[in-house]
């Protein structure tokens, strides 16, 4: 894979440990609240970039 960016690569949901879902072919309720994780994630990030 990428060994150089082992330790520099994380996931949006790091600080939370969750995965953020593919809302794709799913009903509009799922595209909001992945849009609402998606938000609380980058507002995690914040006070470190």
């Amino acid at each position: 894979t990428w060994p150089f960016a082992k330790g520099k690569t994380y996931r949006l949901g790091h600080w939370q440990n969750k995965n953020v879902p593919d809302p794709y072919q799913h009903d509009q309720a799922v595209f909001d609240e992945t849009c609402q994780l998606i938000q609380q994630c980058v507002a995690d990030w914040k006070p470190y970039i």
